[in-house]
């Protein structure tokens, strides 16, 4: 019988303990659901104007964006090459060549920019300053140059019918190769690895970067004005003076698929992921493709103007172009939504046997064009919206009398432009409103103080400079985070308050101990 109430004692000392011990982890702070899911324009409306445009001494040759959007890069028949920032039309540097610049290419990070023209020569340099890393003199103008994504493998090609390939170090050719006539288009996958050239001995030939021995060749029936190879490698596309568009895997030189068109193809663009194939020619038709069939995702006639350039985002879902003809305009077209906007230019983009003169961000979000009005347009457009970290809130278990310090991190491609924090009394039907202010890597907002077993309602909205919006929780104001407002005492620190438990826990058990063992004598 002793046994039995001793046991019956050390049991509702336990329990006492865990019911002391369940009140302190139940004491309610920040409630977090889930984060948020991302929203944009539709459609937005077109540009009103361009974001900058910059006036050079003669027309534009060839346009490049680095795939972060920061570097700009253009060529001009003035024989300058004209490098900018992203965010307005003040040069970083520019650099007077021998001859007219007729291709450009920027690295993905901005960091490496080369530049050929009618004087032969092939022009290597960093972003800082117009230094040249180095320069090679060729045996003739340069129609064509690519730079991979780090910068490692430079591919250059013209009238001398040599494909020339090179490291960013020196101007030691890694190799070279003799074609059968002018090269008219190179293009280098992000690792180097996979180099695509056309050129009017009507050949596509793919290789690697180690050696001239082809990977393979395709014979078209005519020349070929255009190649483009994706990020991997794996997809390359070719078009020409026979009207098609070929789709081929690295692979192998057996197409993937073609696609016959009205008129000469002018230029082809793959995305960054493979997904999306582009082309543009004389026909007056941009065509949008998926990289495993010929059926067209977007197709668009312009009414008698002529697509000469295109460029691709790298996930594909961007597409830009330019036309020529008697009302040449900037187009942006998605390829889930079809034709975005277009703008009305001073003059044409791309010139007959030169169509390197639009580029595009990985992001799509910047958009550049060359023109023979002598100008550089630039667009910033973008339908990515705001990325909103988790939430926190401090202290993490308010008590009545204290503020409220909410703070979430918030990042955004382009910009963000607002960040609001909408708030309230658990149940109102309204909202406060407050703007939150950037600090350091975060946005805060100060709400309070507030009474003791209030229970207090959140969300944040955050919005970019193109009204693109995401917000926190993401169907918000149908959810929200809580925060509950506890007493002076719950106010305690949670380790203190376990402690002062624990102390409290181990001296019932002690007297419960105490009074079973005198009972027992």
């Amino acid at each position: 019988m002793r046994r039995k109430k001793k046991s019956t004692s050390l049991a509702l000392a336990f329990f006492t303990v865990a019911i002391m011990e369940f009140s302190v982890c139940n004491i309610q702070g920040f409630q977090a659901t889930q984060l948020p899911a991302q929203s944009s324009l539709l459609i937005p409306p077109p540009p009103s104007a361009p974001y900058w445009t910059y006036k050079t001494n003669n027309y534009l040759r060839a346009v490049a964006v680095s795939n972060d959007g920061n570097t700009i890069v253009a060529g001009s028949y003035d024989s300058k090459i004209y490098v900018f920032g992203r965010q307005d039309n003040t040069t970083i540097w520019t650099y007077k060549t021998g001859g007219v610049l007729t291709g450009v290419a920027v690295s993905a990070n901005g960091s490496t920019i080369v530049a050929g023209g009618a004087d032969n020569k092939i022009y290597v340099f960093g972003r800082q300053d117009n230094t040249t890393i180095w320069t090679y003199k060729t045996g003739s103008t340069l129609f064509d140059v690519a730079v991979s994504a780090n910068g490692s493998t430079i591919v250059a090609g013209g009238a001398d019918n040599k494909i020339y390939v090179f490291g960013r170090q020196d101007n030691t050719t890694i190799w070279t190769y003799k074609t059968g006539s002018w090269v008219r288009g190179v293009a280098v996958s992000d690792d180097g690895g996979t180099i695509a050239v056309g050129g009017e001995d009507f050949y596509v030939r793919v290789f690697s970067r180690q050696s001239n021995t082809t990977i393979w060749t395709y014979k078209t029936a005519h020349r070929v004005y255009s190649v483009a190879v994706s990020a991997n490698g794996s997809t390359i596309a070719a078009g020409g003076y026979d009207r098609y568009v070929r789709v081929f895997s690295r692979q192998s030189n057996t197409t993937i698929w073609t696609y016959k068109t009205g008129d000469i193809v002018t230029a082809v663009a793959v995305s960054g992921d493979g997904t999306t194939i582009a082309a543009g020619g004389l026909d007056g038709y941009l065509r949008v493709f998926g990289s495993t069939s010929n059926t067209t995702l977007v197709e668009n006639y312009t009414g008698g103007s002529i697509y000469r350039a295109v460029a691709v985002s790298s996930d594909g879902s961007t597409i830009a172009c330019g036309s020529t003809g008697a009302n040449p305009k900037a187009f942006l077209y998605s390829k889930s939504l079809g034709l975005l906007w277009n703008y009305t230019v001073g003059g044409n983009i791309g010139t007959p046997g030169l169509y390197d003169v639009v580029g595009i961000s990985g992001d799509g979000s910047l958009v550049a064009y060359g023109n023979d009005d002598n100008k550089v347009y630039v667009f910033q457009y973008d339908m990515i919206p705001p990325v909103l970290g988790s939430p926190s809130v401090s202290p993490p278990s308010p008590v009545g009398g204290q503020s409220v310090n909410i703070s979430v991190s918030v990042t955004d491609n382009v910009g963000v432009s607002t960040v609001t924090l909408y708030y309230n009394f658990a149940g109102s039907a309204s909202w406060n409103l407050t703007t939150m202010t950037l600090s350091g890597t975060v946005y805060k907002a100060i709400i309070g103080p507030y009474h003791a077993g209030a229970n207090i309602s959140f969300y944040i909205n955050a919005t970019d400079t193109f009204g693109n919006y995401a917000c926190s929780p993401s169907n918000a104001p149908s959810s929200y985070y809580t925060i509950s407002i506890g007493s002076a005492e719950q106010g305690l620190p949670i380790m203190l308050i376990v402690l002062v438990v624990g102390v409290v826990a181990f001296a019932v058990i002690a007297v419960v101990v105490l009074l079973v063992m005198r009972k027992r004598r």
